[in-house]
């Protein structure tokens, strides 16, 4: 079973361009990220105080956020960036300069002055949060994996590709697979292709080929799936039942990292490690904040 995971210990946070104890923030009660999950999100690796790919996380966020129709709060507008930069930095700072952590930046499309689901008329004042948690070394070990049963991926809702905060089918399948005493879920999409695994991008060999679902599959552009694909000389292919069901190996990726895949369904894979590729994927980022 999966390792507990790392407890959120911030002792400071950032809200709205200002650095506040973890004890002491609030957010309001009508805010429609709390209410509807009206916003979006980022999720970055943290190392010595440096945001791994931290400009592309910052796009997908703006470009998630306009999906959505959410106004970007002036934190988030390009001239502000050197601001945001700094205000990150601080906030590492402040929570004992973990040397290994993620850093969650959450935007809402903030307080809605009225009930129901249809965005306020008004103009609205988004809300910006920034978390910053420790994090455990890197997970080496193999996990297992079932797939779900309970839920799909809905490959025609453009929310499949972007990091919103509606996570409610990622939690059933995470929970299915606690409950097949399984590490992680992998979610097929409503025509029964391979799709994700709750939070990460998928890749599997198959008669010596990586291969990964497409976009249209209704996944995330994930970052680290990017930074993949000349790695494995990996090429996007629909995976059918016959393609999961005999795959040779299987790989999950996502900002915090790589997670090798030791069972699929009860079924054994070929065994790997993953240290090699998380060198060859972090080195450009190392090299650059000479870490």
């Amino acid at each position: 079973m999966t390792p507990p995971q790392a407890p959120l210990t911030a002792t400071k946070i950032w809200l709205n361009g200002a650095m506040v104890a973890a004890s002491d923030a609030r957010i309001d009660p009508a805010d429609r990220g709390f209410l509807l999950a009206d916003g979006v999100f980022a999720t970055a690796l943290v190392r010595a105080g440096q945001i791994l790919w931290w400009e592309d996380h910052l796009s997908r966020l703006v470009g998630s956020a306009a999906q959505l129709g959410i106004d970007l709060p002036d934190f988030l507008l390009p001239d502000s960036k050197t601001h945001l930069d700094n205000s990150m930095r601080e906030l590492w700072q402040a929570n004992e300069k973990a040397p290994r952590a993620a850093l969650r930046l959450t935007l809402t499309r903030g307080v809605s002055t009225s009930r129901g689901i249809w965005p306020p008329s008004q103009p609205s004042h988004p809300t910006l949060m920034a978390v910053l948690s420790p994090l455990p070394p890197p997970r080496r070990d193999a996990i297992s994996v079932i797939i779900a049963q309970s839920t799909r991926r809905n490959e025609f809702s453009p929310l499949s590709r972007i990091k919103s905060l509606a996570y409610g089918d990622a939690i059933l399948a995470r929970r299915e697979a606690a409950a097949r005493h399984a590490d992680d879920a992998l979610l097929l999409n409503g025509q029964g292709h391979l799709a994700c695994a709750s939070v990460g991008n998928v890749f599997l060999r198959y008669h010596s080929q990586w291969l990964t679902p497409p976009l249209a599959a209704g996944i995330l552009p994930g970052l680290a799936r990017a930074r993949l694909f000349p790695i494995l000389a990996a090429e996007e292919s629909v995976i059918l039942p016959e393609i999961w069901q005999k795959c040779e190996a299987m790989l999950l990726s996502n900002s915090l990292g790589l997670t090798p895949v030791r069972e699929i369904d009860g079924r054994s894979l070929d065994a790997f490690a993953v240290s090699d590729l998380s060198e060859v994927l972090y080195t450009p980022f190392l090299k650059e904040f000479r870490l």
